[in-house]
């Protein structure tokens, strides 16, 4: 009953009440202004001579993307597929596409962790997402240009290994970013400024892009970035549905169109002068 599979205990007739699925969550986005503040303190953290995690290479795929951060830690190269067609433009002009394969995420434990070949919502949660190639230029493509397919997007930085187990110098297999080491680093950069107080994560920047995609009237689209197999999902934990402009306006004043006589001197004097005008017609035949 703990996981909302079943409403009741087989050993009773009384039904146990279920809280709806994130009902409690709070919706919260970011604003221009507020992502632009983040990247800049990202920045200047990646910066630091002896920075381990690439939280502002990271924070911009996830901007680009809407994905959760298990999926982005756990892309590899080869999940970057990147394609040039020297003659695929209208006029036989180069053409550069470039899509992100999320189909799998991070599970495990720190000095343990494994890529789970699907999603959090399972295959149904497989998608590719175009980036542009000023994107791919300054962002992917020094992560993915002369390495192999199968080493992680996003290493962790590799140390030397404990002489007691290893042999001097040997160096541990490389791994993916933790999620853990991301979002208490994360917290660490954040901690004392408005966004620690607002409790912003890096599922925020999630929900950020989904409203941002909602607000361009581009509900389905948000809910296929996300992997959501229904918009139902989307506009319960992500984004706040968009209220409609709805324009009854011509339609109503004709249906409703006041019926009244003359109500002003210059009203009755056209009216009398319609009715002078039809009896001289009248008349005439």
């Amino acid at each position: 009953m703990g996981l909302g599979i079943i409403t009741s205990s087989p050993a009773t007739k009384d039904v146990v009440p279920q809280r709806p699925a994130d009902s409690g969550a709070v919706l919260r986005r970011l604003t221009v202004a507020e992502v632009q503040q983040l990247r800049e303190l990202f920045r200047a953290a990646e910066k630091r001579p002896r920075a381990s995690t690439p939280i502002h290479a990271v924070t911009e795929l996830m901007l680009r993307t809407g994905a959760r951060i298990g999926e982005v830690l756990a892309l590899q190269v080869k999940h970057v597929e990147h394609h040039v067609d020297l003659f695929g433009g209208l006029n036989g002009e180069p053409t550069v596409d470039t899509l992100i394969h999320v189909a799998g995420t991070q599970i495990g434990t720190d000095g343990d962790l494994v890529r789970q070949e699907h999603t959090k919502t399972g295959p149904t949660g497989e998608r590719r997402i175009r980036v542009s190639e000023a994107f791919y230029r300054e962002h992917l493509a020094p992560r993915v240009e002369g390495r192999d397919g199968d080493e992680w997007l996003f290493p962790a930085r590799r140390i030397t290994g404990d002489a007691r187990t290893r042999m001097p110098g040997e160096l541990f297999p490389v791994q993916m970013v933790s999620a853990n080491n991301f979002r208490t680093l994360w917290r660490g950069l954040i901690r004392g400024t408005v966004y620690e107080k607002a409790q912003v994560t890096p599922h925020t920047y999630r929900r950020t892009v989904a409203q941002a995609l909602v607000d361009e009237g581009q509900a389905e689209m948000a809910s296929a970035l996300l992997g959501h197999v229904a918009a139902a999902t989307l506009f319960r934990s992500y984004a706040k549905r968009p209220v409609p402009i709805v324009d009854p306006s011509a339609l109503l004043d004709t249906v409703f169109m006041e019926q009244r006589g003359p109500q002003t001197d210059a009203e009755w004097e056209a009216l009398y002068d319609d009715a002078d005008a039809v009896e001289a017609l009248s008349e005439g035949e």
